[in-house]
């Protein structure tokens, strides 16, 4: 008898793990009637495309939890490990469910189907490994019963080839798109189809047929109805229906776009291109059988496109981008509009802010839109207030261009003691320190508090002012003066304010000419003082101001002896400019605003706290609303706001670059944002970092927490400082981490979040911890291992070489986190090695009980029986507070700790149960501690920092080293390694004492 060989072997094995039946449910072929017949039963299979992701997504189920008292919901399909493991995205649920909401409302018809989904955040943020899991998610789930999906092809010949069975499956005609088959029922017919197909069915049984056959197609249906005479129903016997399953490699249903080299790339790699080959068969360029509808929007019709760096596409491609997302239609070359289904993956200041501005030397106040409205097309000789921070002064800066784009949504309003600024909600501003901010985060504004000299001075005396020049277009009229010399038409002008500020705090009304020009000047609804007063010498300021406070309300604090005014108006504009009247004249002011209101409070030195306002975050929603920007020269941001508010002007690069694009609104305005940061939470960076770096894996063994060090180091750098003084950034780290630590709540944790709403958006990235862990692996292969203090100096010396580091601070702060880290390390593994040493349930178990007698007898008032000598004693005070202190029980607190363990043995009793220390973890930590104490000193651990170790202490170590491997996962080196590291800690501890 002859055995099989290996290879026979194999193969049969091969032969036996295939599923034949599978393959030909997959590429199921059948008449049209038969289709119909598939989505009688399952009316899902005529789906959108993102009805097919969300339902995709929903597929694979959710878990619904709890985190800071916010409930959060996880959507398994994002975590499954069943499929691309290594692309399983842990820890961002907030923007997961804000990404599963988008294609919910897309699905069920909301607007957002007409929208490009655009995933924002720091490189490495997991961008791309999203994009990448909905692309190899969709050619899963095409590829089971409830994922199918079914296009058609067509077949020219005679009609007798089909019926008698002579048609190869290369005779017939694919569509290139990928059409849903329901698109070959006349346009005619449809709505009474559609209706009559979804009478008496639940809602989510509907079917709709939108769009229409692609080019091609429409070429072949033309012809084929030509042929006989209009009948369709001998058109459609030339149409088989077939499944097909979405595939990224072969091009079906999935494309990728990414940008190159501009001079070697154009439109027709989204759209097609014409074959000319095929024009000397066909005849014409616009034949549609001489053109290749194989751009990446054809062939990913039906499933999704994912566009690689979409800010950095050419503007050409982005007018493909717009007619894709709004009407669902691509332009391809010589051919009329064609429709697809698929889902495209891929700063600004509201209009009325008040702002002060700079024309050929004189400043002039205006809202943002009026500033547009003026200076878009010309900004030349146009300068805004900037703040130059190295200075730490304010000064008139070029304007290089104003921008504006349309905004629909949430504006923020930042409105607190500082200032008030109302932007979208991806503007940044600055806080106090100089670092920007965006307006949920309701940090302390930057505001400019003192003007010095920055406001004004004329180069040639002080300017005429020409009330005719002030509004272009208006003459005043009557016995008006209309030209004023602040020196020699002092009085005149000084009347003149008045009545003007009179107007404006009062309404103060002379006569129809006054009127009129108070209204051209100071405006009718929201009222403001003249442009002209704010170029005019200090004693015209000081007599409006004079004027102004009068209306205003006096503020006496408690005990003070410094009076203050506080001045309310429901004009931005006016607010704006009172307490910049206020700074020049070297006052102090700051701002409370509500909804419609503003408060401006003035005074001398410091305001009280007393008057201080709260931080509060206003929303005001809009819709198709024109929101402002201004680009200046060198300085990177401009003075706008109630208070001088200091605004950024320059977001992420890339996502810059399109708000500035002029020609880009509309793309703009069809562009949902989510915001993609990094992660915050400590036990989901460490599963980032174990997929790659496991016991399956890697073959040399990592030591423990040597994942856990850098992925801690990790989220320190992407964590904000904690504004209390009493949390540091550690301790922020283990409260996201879900640690509970004295005196914080959930609420608190909120709160947190709260006030950091940027946070995750910068920092070190996971791709940087997971090279330089890559090199310790490789770089330390022979000692057998790496440790946490390998790749923490790896991390360390990467920092000088940073490709995203560009600032030495950010660069000086990562280093000092590494020794942050290591503290914490060298604490975790102290507490390691002391349970390993005290991990004698023994003698755990004596000292337990010793305790329990004593403190039984202390709290009865009894005494304790000595068992060596039988004599009956006091309660041994000194063993009782020795482990009591290992838990920071206080002398003042000791009774009360002492009844509260008797307290629970007695319940346990009455239940007929025995008390277990390891119930208590309070107090099993203070008795592991106390045995730690009393044992560390006959091991002599510190013995092993000198080269000589006795007999009988090297037997000790060795049980505890067992110990360690056993119980914490170390190997023999690593164990070596972690007691010497501690035993150098105790060493240094001892030398310290002797000292």
């Amino acid at each position: 008898m002859t055995t099989p060989s290996a290879g026979s072997q194999l193969f049969a094995l091969i032969d036996q793990m295939q599923d034949r039946q599978q393959f030909q449910n997959l590429n199921w072929s059948g008449t049209f009637e038969e289709y119909l017949d598939i989505v009688t039963r399952n009316p899902k299979v005529a789906r959108t495309a993102f009805q097919r992701v969300y339902e995709m997504i929903m597929s694979y189920g959710t878990e619904e939890f709890i985190d800071a008292k916010k409930k959060l919901i996880r959507y398994n399909f994002f975590t499954d490990t069943t499929f691309d493991e290594q692309d399983a995205i842990f820890g961002l649920e907030i923007p997961l469910m804000r990404l599963v909401s988008f294609f919910k409302a897309a699905a069920q018809g909301y607007g957002t189907e007409k929208r490009v989904l655009l995933l924002h955040g720091p490189v490495g943020s997991s961008k791309s490994t999203i994009a990448r899991r909905l692309k190899r998610g969709l050619e899963r789930y095409s590829r089971s019963d409830e994922g199918a999906i079914y296009t058609f092809d067509s077949y020219l010949g005679d009609l007798e080839d089909i019926e008698s069975g002579r048609v190869k499956d290369s005779d017939w005609e694919a569509c290139p798109m990928h059409e849903e088959p329901l698109h070959l029922i006349p346009i005619e017919l449809r709505e009474k189809f559609v209706s009559q197909f979804n009478a008496d069915r639940p809602l989510e049984e509907h079917i709709h047929i939108r769009g229409d056959l692609d080019p091609a197609c429409r070429f072949n249906y033309r012809e084929l109805m030509r042929r006989y005479d209009g009948d369709w129903t001998k058109v459609i016997k030339h149409v088989r229906v077939r499944r097909f399953v979405f595939s990224e490699a072969d091009r079906v249903g999935i494309g990728t776009f990414q940008p190159k080299d501009e001079k070697n790339q154009d439109s027709t790699e989204l759209t097609g291109d014409i074959n000319y080959r095929k024009i000397a068969i066909y005849g014409s360029d616009s034949d549609p059988r001489a053109f290749s509808f194989d751009g990446e929007f054809n062939i990913a019709n039906r499933g999704i496109i994912e566009f690689v760096e979409i800010l950095k596409l050419d503007t050409a491609f982005l007018y493909d981008l717009l007619g894709a997302s709004q009407e669902h239609r691509i332009k391809s070359k010589k051919f009329a509009q064609t429709d697809i289904d698929e889902v495209i993956l891929g700063h600004s200041v509201a209009g009325d802010t008040p702002i002060p501005y700079r024309l050929n030397g004189l400043p002039g106040w205006a809202t943002l839109e009026q500033l547009y409205s003026r200076f878009a097309d010309q900004p030349a000789n146009l300068e805004v207030l900037a703040f130059d921070f190295e200075q730490a002064r304010a000064q008139w800066t070029p304007v290089k261009s104003l921008i504006r784009h349309r905004f629909s949504g949430e504006l923020l309003t930042t409105a607190q003691k500082w200032g008030r600024v109302e932007t979208t909600p991806n503007h940044s501003i600055y806080d106090r320190t100089g670092r920007t901010f965006f307006p949920e985060e309701q940090r302390e504004v930057a505001a400019v508090r003192w003007l010095d000299d920055a406001w004004f001075f004329a180069p040639d005396g002080v300017p005429l002012v020409d009330l005719a020049a002030e509004v272009p277009g208006f003459e005043p009229a009557g016995a008006i003066q209309t030209l004023y010399d602040p020196v020699k038409d002092a009085a005149a002008l000084s009347d003149l304010l008045s009545i003007m500020t009179r107007y404006v705090v009062e309404g103060l009304r002379i006569s129809p000419a006054f009127d009129t020009l108070n209204q051209r000047l100071c405006g009718a609804s929201e009222r403001h003082l003249p442009n002209f007063l704010f170029r005019l010498p200090h004693d015209y300021l000081r007599q409006t101001f004079d004027t102004m406070l009068q209306a205003a309300e006096m503020l006496q604090p408690e005990g003070g002896a410094q009076s203050f005014w506080r001045y309310i108006t429901t004009s931005a504009l006016l607010a704006a400019q009172l307490g910049t009247i206020a700074t020049i004249l070297g006052y102090d002011y700051y701002v409370t605003a509500g909804d419609q209101q503003h408060a401006v409070t003035i005074g001398k030195g410091l305001i009280p706290a007393a008057f201080a306002s709260e931080r509060a975050l206003l929303a005001r929603a809009v819709s198709d609303e024109w929101v402002y920007d201004i680009e200046c020269v060198g300085i990177h941001n401009f003075v706008c706001g109630v208070g001088n508010v200091v605004c950024h002007n320059t977001n992420e690069p890339e996502f810059r670059k399109l708000e500035s694009n002029e020609f880009m609104e509309a793309l703009k305005d069809r562009t949902v944002r989510i915001d993609v940061p990094y992660i915050t939470r400590l036990r989901d960076e460490i599963q980032i970092y174990e997929k790659d770096f496991n016991q399956q894996r890697v073959r040399i063994h990592i030591a423990p927490h040597t994942i856990e060090v850098a992925a801690m180091w990790a989220i320190l750098t992407r964590l904000e400082d904690p504004k209390r003084h009493n949390l540091t950034l550690l301790q922020k780290l283990k409260l996201y981490n879900g640690k509970t630590l004295p005196g914080f709540t959930e609420d608190n944790i909120k709160e947190l979040r709260k006030e950091a709403r940027r946070e995750g958006m910068d920092g070190i990235s996971p791709r940087y911890v997971q090279d330089k862990i890559s090199n310790a692996l490789v770089n330390y292969q022979e000692d057998g291992g790496i440790n946490p203090f390998m790749v923490l100096n790896e991390l360390e010396s990467g920092l000088k070489n940073h490709s995203l580091i560009t600032s030495e601070d950010d660069r000086r702060r990562y280093r000092e986190l590494i020794a942050i880290v290591k503290e914490e390390y060298a604490d975790i593994v102290k507490n390691e090695v002391q349970r390993a040493i005290s991990a004698d349930e023994e003698a755990i178990k004596r000292l337990c009980a010793n305790y329990i007698d004593n403190i039984k007898a202390y709290t009865q008032r009894e005494k304790v029986r000595n068992k060596f000598t039988g004599a009956y004693e006091e309660p041994d005070e000194r063993l009782m507070r020795s482990i009591e202190e290992k838990i920071d029980i206080p002398e003042s607190r000791k009774d009360d700790f002492r009844r509260e363990i008797m307290n629970y043995i007695g319940a346990l009793a009455v239940e007929g149960k025995t008390f277990d220390y390891r119930t208590n973890e309070r107090l099993h930590k203070a008795l592991e501690l106390k045995l730690f104490e009393d044992q560390k000193d006959s091991i002599k651990l510190t013995s092993l920092v000198s080269s000589v170790v006795d007999q009988d202490t090297q037997a000790k170590i060795d049980v505890v080293k067992a110990r360690l491997i056993r119980d914490f996962g170390y190997d023999d080196q690593s164990a070596t390694d972690v007691l010497n590291f501690v035993a150098s800690i105790f060493a240094r501890g001892d030398a310290q004492q002797r000292s």
